[in-house]
């Protein structure tokens, strides 16, 4: 029995890069022969003339960090995935389906409507009839989908045999869209263990001396500056530890008692937060790894209530909610004394993870 799976693993991003290898590997571990679908995804996001010469004007400034992070995430492609012979995209992949006995829609933000718009390959459209359809992890990143959209994923999900999601949210909007019933499941980079993910940091070629607060924010769903450097300084403030930024702009240069690292990829990223005293992001990966590490953190939302539920869905699982920290609502009320209150519960992530992969099972064998 071999399965195919299909997620976001090529683009410029090393959460995605690193769910990608987790998805991979966790099918591995539980016995499974199972390869990521080379699927070339093209984000149809536009974007205006201006953002890309300045985008371009930036990448100049900082020394070409983006070209840095791809040479190292191609690396990463090249030593650790087992791709399909083939590579697809939207029209090959219909014209021409690989062909696996269990097909698998992967986790991150393939179903996330702001980006993949009516990108159905995500939506295993292309399958065969009759070969079993599941899901793992898969993320809208959202609480609804917009109407242009509900008909075509709803048509498209009410196909499948068994639906995961990794937010709650995610769970509802299944019920919503096609009356089935979602499980929600633990993103696949927590399917590892801590050793699991110190084989690939050791080929790190950054190591910073402890004690450290590291900040890796993206600002890709919204931006969370100037209010993201109000809560940075208080946090120094309190710990009294350098900042070291991962994947920083210009702003961050601008930052006093901090460091900005540039083009830094997997081994860099988790050897970064493994080793940080005190973590700070907006990234659902970087909360991630500070949860498989149990490094005390802050998860910076817009909102605990509305839209975008990654960051919350995982650490209220996993017993961190007071790490949750809307980004204009901040109180200065964290203390040194009670850091350990910005971990989360080990016992429950390893629940949640033995959870995950018994439902993995079920979805394949059953």
């Amino acid at each position: 029995m071999k399965i195919g799976i299909i997620t976001m693993h090529r683009v410029l991003n090393i959460g995605s890069v690193l769910q990608a290898y987790a998805t991979q590997k966790a099918f591995e571990k539980l016995g499974y022969d199972s390869e990521l679908i080379d699927y070339m995804y093209i984000s149809k996001t536009k974007t205006s003339i201006k953002s890309k010469i300045l985008s371009f004007g930036l990448n100049v400034l900082l020394g070409f960090p983006k070209q840095k992070r791809k040479k190292r995430l191609t690396a990463f492609y090249n030593r650790y995935f087992k791709c399909s012979k083939k590579t697809y995209n939207r029209h090959s992949i219909q014209r021409e389906p690989p062909i696996y006995d269990i097909y698998c829609t992967g986790s991150d933000q393939v179903w996330n409507p702001r980006y993949v718009k009516n990108d159905v390959s995500f939506m295993l459209n292309f399958v065969p009839e009759g070969k079993k359809k599941i899901s793992y992890g898969s993320s809208f990143a959202a609480d609804s989908v917009p109407f242009e959209y509900e008909k075509l994923y709803s048509d498209y999900l009410s196909k499948y045999d068994r639906i995961t999601v990794r937010e709650k949210t995610g769970v509802e909007l299944v019920k919503r869209l096609t009356n089935k019933e979602a499980q929600l499941v633990c993103d696949p980079t927590l399917l590892l263990e801590a050793k699991d993910w110190d084989v690939i940091s050791e080929s790190s070629a950054t190591h910073i001396e402890k004690p450290y607060i590291l900040v890796y924010f993206l600002g890709y769903m919204f931006d969370p500056r100037p209010h993201l450097f109000d809560i940075i300084n208080d946090v120094q403030k309190k710990l009294g530890f350098h900042v070291y930024y991962l994947n920083g702009g210009h702003q961050e240069m601008k930052q006093p008692n901090s460091t900005v690292y540039r083009g830094q990829g997997p081994s860099e990223f988790i050897e970064m937060i493994r080793n940080a005293s005190f973590v700070i992001t907006d990234s659902f990966h970087g909360t991630a790894f500070a949860t498989i590490y149990n490094i005390p953190m802050m998860g910076i939302v817009k909102s605990k209530i509305h839209g975008d539920d990654r960051i919350g869905s995982l650490r209220s699982t996993v017993g961190g909610a007071k790490s949750i920290i809307e980004y204009d609502s901040y109180d200065k009320s964290f203390a040194k004394s009670a850091i350990d209150e910005y971990k989360c519960d080990g016992s429950l992530v390893n629940a949640f993870r033995v959870k995950s992969l018994n439902i993995i099972k079920n979805m394949i064998e059953q």
